[in-house]
């Protein structure tokens, strides 16, 4: 397994229980099948330097996955915060 560090700005992140994403047992298939699983944390991360996309597409990323895009534009206007 191939490991990555990435530097990325994080715009919405669903890591909670209370705001994970549980489906819908009566929704499309997708939602059906987030459902049956019992629900996903999802994060929407954008990244600082473009070359690291080209490194995961070259190393084989599927930009596309059941008609959804993986990679984004993002909002140019964020604010990066260090702590």
């Amino acid at each position: 397994m191939t490991k990555y560090t990435m530097d990325m700005v994080l715009q919405y992140a669903k890591v909670f229980p209370e705001n994970a994403d549980y489906g819908d047992p009566r929704g499309n298939r997708i939602a059906k099948s987030i459902a049956d699983k019992g629900g996903q944390y999802i994060v929407q991360a954008y990244f600082t330097d473009p070359s690291q996309i080209e490194e995961l597409l070259q190393d084989g990323l599927k930009p596309v996955v059941m008609d959804n895009p993986r990679i984004i534009d993002g909002d140019a206007n964020l604010v990066l915060v260090s702590t």
